[in-house]
C-alpha cells in the first residue's frame, strides 16, 4: 500500500469501530465511545484529558499538542455522539454495522460525525510525530454532548479554557461549501387554559376546550407572514415551526390546557425581539378571539442569536484555499439553517466555520453514510489549513462576526 492508501485504510477502520458502538444521544452512555477513543490515543502515544461539567461528568475528550512557542490557539471540533438509530426496520444495513459497500461507510453516525472523529485524531497523531507545528497550540475537541442540543462538551470546554482561541473549525460534514454562519434560534413553550369539564355532559353552553383554542393558535402563528429578508447569506429567511404539543387527559374530559414548543429561527431582519413581539402579539389575539377563565402564557426556554463571519477573514480563506488545493474544485462561502455549536461560539466572541467534512447521504435518517473517497482531501484540507495557521500571525480582516443582535438570552438556555 502506499502511504495514503495505508492513512484511508487507518481512518477508515477505527471510523467503523466508533460507528459499532451505539453513542445515542441521552440514550446510550457515552463511557464506551470515550473508552475506545481514549484507548486508541495512549496507543498513539497522544495525551490526552477529559473534560468535565459542573456535575463532574466526562462530556468531552481534549487532546492538546504544544509547540511551546507563542502563536495561536487552534481548535478542531467534532462530535462522538449521534443522533438516534430511530427505526431500524427502515435501514437496507444494521444500523450500527459500520459496513462498507460501494465506498460507501454506513451507520448512524458514520458521517455525523465519526468519521471526523477519526480524521481529527490521525491528524492529530501525525502532525504530533511530524513536529509540523510552528508556534502556539493545537487542541482536538471530542464532544459527546452535541446531539441533545446541550453542546455540554463545548461549554466545558470554553468555561474552563485558560487561553483566548484564535479560531475553531467544527468537522460537520460536507464539503461542497465551508459554513461560515448559521441561523439563531428562540423557542417557547405556549400554553393555552380552558374549563375541565365532563365531555359528555349536557351542559354545553360555554365550552372552554384547551387544545381547540390552541389549534387556532398554532393556525395563527403558522400563517403570519414573516419579514423579507435582505441579507442574501440568509436568504431561505426566518422561520416558525411548532414542534411539540401536549393536552387532554382522555376521552371523557374536556383539557384545561395545552401546551406547545415553538421554534423561531432567527435571521438578521427577524431577532429574537421580533419573535417575543409576535408571540405576544398572537396571545393578545387568541386571548380575544377565544376568551377563557385564564389567560395564555409563554415562558421562553433558550436563544442563540444569529452569525455570520467575514468572508474575508484571515482563517476562512486559508481554509478555502486548502479546500480547493485538495478537492481541485471551487468551495463557496455559505451560511446554514440550522444553528449549532458555531452560533454558541460566537456569542463568545469565537469565531468558528461550523461545516466542512466528509460527503454524505441521508444526515439523521435511515442510512447514513458517507462516502469513502471524500475521507483523504477532507484530511488533507485541515492538515494544510493547521500548518498555515501556525506558521502565520494571522489577523483579522474586517469583522469577524457580524451580529445585530445585542441582547443575549443565554441564561434562560
Amino acid at each position: 500500500m502506499s502511504t495514503d492508501e495505508t492513512l484511508l485504510d487507518e481512518i477508515v477502520r477505527f471510523t467503523q469501530k466508533l460507528v459499532r458502538i451505539p453513542s445515542q444521544t441521552s440514550l446510550d452512555s457515552l463511557d464506551p465511545i470515550f473508552h475506545v477513543i481514549s484507548e486508541w490515543l495512549v496507543t498513539n502515544h497522544l495525551s490526552w484529558e477529559f473534560v468535565r461539567d459542573d456535575s463532574g461528568h466526562s462530556v468531552a475528550i481534549l487532546v492538546t499538542v504544544d509547540s511551546g512557542k507563542a502563536g495561536p490557539t487552534i481548535v478542531l471540533n467534532a462530535c462522538a455522539d449521534t443522533a438516534p438509530i430511530g427505526r431500524a426496520n427502515a435501514w437496507s444495513v444494521p444500523p450500527l454495522s459500520g459496513v462498507v459497500e460501494d465506498g460507501k461507510l454506513y451507520g448512524r453516525g458514520a458521517a455525523d460525525s465519526k468519521v471526523a472523529v477519526s480524521i481529527f485524531c490521525h491528524l492529530v497523531r501525525d502532525l504530533y510525530r511530524s513536529g509540523s507545528l510552528d508556534r502556539g497550540r493545537w487542541q482536538v475537541l471530542l464532544d459527546g454532548d452535541e446531539h441533545s442540543g446541550n453542546f455540554g462538551g463545548v461549554k466545558a470546554f470554553i468555561a474552563r479554557q485558560p487561553t483566548p482561541m484564535s479560531f475553531v473549525a467544527i468537522g460537520y460534514p460536507g464539503n461542497d461549501a465551508i459554513v461560515i454562519g448559521a441561523r439563531g434560534f428562540y423557542r417557547v413553550k405556549v400554553c393555552t387554559f380552558g374549563k375541565e369539564a365532563h365531555s359528555g355532559s349536557s351542559d354545553q353552553t360555554n365550552p372552554q376546550n384547551a387544545i381547540i383554542k390552541m389549534m387556532r393558535l398554532i393556525d395563527h402563528l403558522s400563517t403570519r407572514p414573516l419579514p423579507v429578508e435582505l441579507d442574501n447569506d440568509f436568504s431561505f429567511g426566518p422561520r416558525v415551526n411548532v414542534t411539540e404539543i401536549e393536552g387532554g387527559s382522555g376521552f371523557s374530559q374536556i383539557p384545561g390546557q395545552c401546551e406547545v414548543k415553538v421554534d423561531f429561527r432567527l435571521t438578521p431582519e427577524f431577532n429574537e425581539d421580533h419573535a417575543r413581539q409576535l408571540i405576544l402579539e398572537s396571545l393578545s389575539w387568541i386571548d380575544a378571539e377565544f376568551p377563557t377563565e385564564r389567560p395564555s402564557s409563554y415562558e421562553e426556554t433558550a436563544t442563540w442569536p444569529w452569525y455570520k463571519l467575514d468572508r474575508e477573514e484571515v482563517h476562512v480563506q486559508t481554509l478555502r484555499d486548502c479546500a480547493e488545493k485538495n478537492f481541485r474544485k471551487s468551495v463557496e462561502l455559505r451560511v446554514c439553517g440550522p444553528s449549532n455549536i458555531g452560533n454558541f461560539l460566537a456569542t463568545h466572541g469565537i469565531q468558528a466555520t461550523c461545516g466542512f467534512g466528509v460527503t454524505y447521504e441521508n444526515l439523521h435518517a435511515a442510512n447514513e453514510c458517507l462516502e469513502i473517497n471524500s475521507i483523504l482531501p477532507v484530511y488533507k484540507t485541515y492538515r494544510c489549513a493547521v500548518r498555515k495557521w501556525s506558521r502565520s500571525e494571522l489577523r483579522r480582516v474586517g469583522s469577524p462576526l457580524h451580529n445585530r443582535i445585542q441582547r443575549l438570552s443565554l441564561s434562560r438556555e
